[in-house]
C-alpha cells in the first residue's frame, strides 16, 4: 500500500501537469520560448526546457505562480500624469510583485538565464542572440522597457471608478476571469476594483493576438474594455476609412483606433503614452494616413488632412512646435507669459472631433472643435475686461476656445482698445464690437451692405436677429485650394488672417485686394463704389456740405483704409467701432453723434472746418 503522502504528491504532480501542458503547448511557437529550440533570436545556448525560464515545481519564489526567475530589485520610475494628479487619482509609488515578475526580464537589469534552479539544481542558463552570448535583454529589442516606466501604460495602478472625469468602464473588469479576457488583481476595496498589472492585458503563454494580448485590439476592442472615451464612437478617428495598418490588424484609421496615436510601451509622447511627441503624433512622420506633409494625394471625400504644411514655413502660425509646455488640463499659469504654446490638443479633442466647420453666421463651435476645452467670460454689466472666467468642457461657442489664450484669463496679453485682450473687446456690454459673443449693437443695416453669399443678405438675419461672427471667419490659413485644411493654423498674412488687411492709414494699389478681408463680408460695391446701402453721407463742417457717399469718399476717393477709422474687434468707448487716435494709432480725435447724424474730427481732414466733418444717416438706425 502506497503512503498517503506519496499519493497526494502524485495527485499534485498530475494536477500541475494538467495546468502546464496547455500553457507549454501555446508558448512553444512564441518568443517566450527561450529554450534552444525557440523561434526567436534570443534563446538558450543549449537548455531544452521551455517553462524553466519562469517556473519551477520546487522552491518557487513566489509560490504562486511557481516562480523560478530571479526578480528585479531595480527602482522603477513610475508613470505619472498631470491630468490624473489634478483629478486626485492615486498613483502607485512602486511596481507590485506581479508585474515585477515580468520586469525581471523586461527591465533589462537581471540576466535572462538567472533562475533559482534547473531540474532541482542551482544553475544559470546560458543565453545567446543570433549566436552571440548575452546576459540581460538587449536594449534594441521590442520587449525592452528599462526602469523608466513614464512612457508605458501604468502598472500597479488601481482601477478606481470613484474618481470623476477619468472615463473608466463601469462595472470594472473582474478579478481573475476566464482565459482570454482583461483581468484585475487584488487588492480591491471601495471604488477600487483591483489593480492593473502586466498580465491584465498580456498573456505570456500565447500570442494568438499580437504582442501577447489577451484579446483582439481591432477597433480598440481591448483598450475599450477599460477606457470609455466620451463621444468616441461618432468621432472621425473611430469612423475614418482612410487606409492605416498596424501590427494589431485592420486596414483603416477606424480599425486602428487608439493605437493610431497611442503606444502603450516606450512611446515618445510622455506623459500621454503617445506614439510621438505632441504635434508629431498628429503628423505621424511619413505616414500618408494622418496630418503630415507627406500627404500628396487625397482619398475621395477625405480632404483637408495635411495640417503640417499649414504651419511650417508660414510667417504667422500658432506655435505648435513649442515642446514640453502643454498640460492636460492647462491653467492660466500654463498658458500665460513664459509658457505660451498651442498644441493641436489645445484646440481639438482627438477623441471627439468630427469633420465639419461652424455655420457661417453662427458663433457655435463647429464639429472640428467638438469636445474641446475653453473658458467663458463672466462679463457682469460693465464694459471692458470680464472680472472672471468659468472653465467649460466641452465648449459651446468657438470663442471659448480662443479666449483661453487671448484674454485676461491668462497673462502676457496686449492691453488697450486694439490689443490682445479679446474678452474685453468682444464684451457685449461695450458700445460696439464685432458680434462674436453677443448680438451686434449696429442693427438695421440694409441687406445690400453685405457681400453676396453671406447669410446677412437675407431679411431674416437683419435687425434684432442679426447673427454672429467667429474668430475663424477672419483668422485662418491663407491657402484656399479644394484639398487645403481650414482653420487658424498658419498664414503668410500678418495677424494670421485669411486675406489681406491694410492695417495702415491708406491702401496703395488695389482696395479690393488690400482690403479683401473686410470685403469678404462687407459689400465692395457699397463701401467702395457708393452703391445703395452705405449708412452715411458726409459733408464739410461749417459749409452745409453733403451728398457725398461717406464710405466711397473715404475708401475710393481718398484711399483710406477701413482700419484708419474703425477698430477690428471692439471698442470700450465708442459706437460703430470708431477708432480714436490713441495708442492704437488712429487719426480720429473727436466724434459726436445725434439722431440724424453727427460729426467727426480727424487729423487727416485738415483745411476748412478745422478738421471737422459732418455726416447724416442715409437711413434710420
Amino acid at each position: 500500500m502506497r503512503p498517503r503522502g506519496l499519493r497526494a504528491g502524485v495527485a499534485l504532480f498530475v494536477l500541475l501537469q494538467g495546468l502546464v501542458v496547455p500553457a507549454q503547448a501555446g508558448i512553444v511557437a512564441t518568443k517566450h520560448n527561450l529554450s534552444a529550440s525557440g523561434p526567436g533570436q534570443v534563446k538558450a545556448v543549449s537548455e531544452q526546457e521551455v517553462c524553466v525560464f519562469c517556473h519551477t515545481p520546487h522552491n518557487a519564489n513566489p509560490a504562486v505562480p511557481l516562480w523560478n526567475h530571479s526578480q528585479t530589485n531595480a527602482a522603477h520610475t513610475m508613470y505619472s500624469s498631470d491630468y490624473l494628479t489634478d483629478k486626485g487619482y492615486a498613483m502607485p509609488a512602486s511596481v507590485n510583485q506581479r508585474s515585477k515578475l515580468c520586469l525581471s526580464c523586461h527591465d533589462g537589469t537581471v540576466a535572462l538565464g538567472s533562475v533559482y534552479n534547473v531540474r532541482g539544481q542551482a544553475a544559470t542558463i546560458a543565453v545567446q542572440r543570433s549566436g552571440a552570448p548575452i546576459t540581460t535583454m538587449p536594449l534594441d529589442v521590442a520587449g525592452y522597457l528599462g526602469t523608466n516606466l513614464t512612457n508605458d501604460h501604468p502598472v500597479s495602478i488601481g482601477y478606481n471608478t470613484g474618481v470623476s472625469d477619468i472615463e473608466l468602464v463601469t462595472p470594472a473588469p473582474p478579478l481573475f476571469p476566464a482565459k482570454g479576457a482583461v483581468k484585475l488583481y487584488p487588492p480591491s476595496g471601495g471604488t477600487v476594483a483591483g489593480t492593473v498589472e502586466c498580465t491584465s492585458c498580456h498573456d505570456p503563454h500565447t500570442d494568438t493576438f499580437p504582442k501577447f494580448l489577451v484579446a483582439s485590439n481591432l477597433n480598440a476592442g481591448l483598450c475599450r474594455t477599460c477606457h470609455l472615451k466620451t463621444n468616441f464612437d461618432g468621432s472621425i478617428h473611430a469612423t475614418s476609412s482612410v487606409p492605416f495598418t498596424t501590427i494589431y490588424g485592420g486596414t483603416t484609421v477606424a480599425q486602428a483606433a487608439c493605437v493610431a496615436c497611442h503606444k502603450s510601451h516606450s512611446g515618445a509622447g510622455v506623459p500621454y503614452i503617445l506614439e510621438r511627441q505632441e504635434e508629431q503624433t498628429c503628423y505621424n512622420g511619413t505616414s500618408t494616413s494622418c496630418h503630415g506633409s507627406s500627404i500628396t494625394t487625397y482619398q475621395s471625400g477625405v480632404t483637408g488632412r495635411n495640417i503640417q504644411s499649414t504651419f511650417e514655413g508660414k510667417a504667422v502660425r500658432h506655435p505648435v512646435e513649442t515642446s514640453g509646455k502643454h498640460r492636460n488640463v492647462d491653467t492660466p499659469g500654463t498658458l500665460g507669459l513664459g509658457s505660451r504654446h498651442a498644441e493641436c490638443y489645445d484646440c481639438h479633442n482627438p477623441h471627439q472631433a468630427q469633420p465639419g466647420l461652424h455655420t457661417l453666421g453662427s458663433n457655435l463651435a463647429g464639429n472640428a472643435l467638438k469636445g474641446a476645452r475653453g473658458v467663458s467670460p463672466n462679463n457682469g454689466g460693465s464694459p471692458g475686461a470680464p472680472a472672471s472666467f468659468t472653465p467649460v468642457f466641452p465648449v459651446t461657442f468657438e470663442y471659448e476656445v480662443c479666449l483661453k489664450c487671448h484674454s485676461n484669463y491668462t497673462t502676457g496679453y496686449v492691453t488697450g482698445n486694439d490689443g490682445g485682450n479679446l474678452a474685453a473687446l468682444f464684451n457685449p456690454n461695450n458700445p460696439s464690437y464685432h458680434p462674436v459673443e453677443g448680438v451686434g449693437k449696429n442693427l438695421g443695416i440694409q441687406a445690400s451692405a453685405f457681400a453676396s453669399g453671406t447669410p446677412w443678405t437675407s431679411a431674416g438675419y437683419n435687425g434684432v436677429t442679426s447673427p454672429n461672427v467667429t474668430c475663424t471667419d477672419c483668422h485662418g490659413n491663407d491657402t484656399t485650394g479644394p484639398n487645403d485644411p481650414v482653420g487658424p493654423h498658419g498664414s503668410n498674412v500678418p495677424r494670421l488672417l485669411k486675406k489681406q488687411f491694410a492695417a495702415s492709414t491708406y491702401w496703395s494699389a488695389s482696395a479690393s485686394a488690400e482690403l479683401a478681408l473686410c470685403f469678404s463680408c462687407h459689400n465692395y460695391e457699397v463701401y467702395y463704389n457708393g452703391a445703395a446701402g452705405s449708412r452715411f453721407q458726409c459733408g464739410m463742417g461749417g459749409m452745409g456740405g453733403g451728398g457725398i457717399a461717406g464710405h466711397q469718399n473715404h475708401v475710393k476717393n481718398r484711399k483710406i483704409s477701413c482700419y484708419d477709422c474703425h477698430a477690428v474687434h471692439g471698442r470700450t468707448d465708442n459706437k460703430h467701432l470708431i477708432r480714436f487716435k490713441d495708442g492704437s494709432g488712429g487719426e480720429i480725435t473727436a466724434y459726436t453723434e445725434n439722431s440724424t447724424g453727427g460729426s467727426c474730427t480727424a487729423n487727416c481732414h485738415g483745411g476748412m472746418g478745422g478738421g471737422t466733418r459732418t455726416y447724416s444717416l442715409a437711413y434710420p438706425r
